[in-house]
């Protein structure tokens, strides 16, 4: 069983290998036409500066991204499997509402001040402590205690 584990292993690294190398490949082929052209214009005088070639460039580079997903796709059963699965994903109903109980302790206090006969402020204080408070946050309902 480990052989052939071991083999799955090594196949693997090959198929990686050879997707990586068709990648770099072809990354250097389609940019080779904007680097020479950069590498010519900066030792020519006046630059070189031809409508279709530099559209021939953009083109290459604009390519060069888009290929990228194709040859994963063919060099990889399981960037295949994984993309099918990405594009036949359907949403799930949301779940319920959970209830949470969560212990908390806790003490609220609330001051409110009266201007009293004699010009003084009196405050008059309330204590809250030890009440059970029902939070709800995007569609779940807490429990506080």
């Amino acid at each position: 069983m480990s052989c052939k584990s071991n083999r799955g292993a090594v196949s693997s690294r090959k198929q990686v290998t050879k997707m990586l190398a068709v990648v770099v490949v072809l990354f250097a082929l389609l940019w080779m036409p904007y680097r020479t052209l950069v590498v010519v214009n900066s030792l020519m005088d006046p630059p070189y500066l031809n409508t279709w070639f530099l559209l021939f460039c953009r083109m290459c580079i604009y390519t060069n991204s888009a290929i990228n997903p194709v040859i994963y796709n063919l060099m990889s059963q399981k960037f295949r499997a994984a993309f099918r699965k990405l594009c036949y994903y359907r949403r799930q109903p949301p779940e319920k509402a959970t209830r949470y109980n969560v212990p908390v302790y806790y003490s609220a206090t609330k001051t409110s001040c009266q201007e009293s006969a004699n010009g003084r402020d009196s405050a008059e204080r309330q204590t809250v402590a030890g009440k059970r408070v029902n939070l709800t946050d995007a569609g779940s309902v807490f429990s506080i205690a």
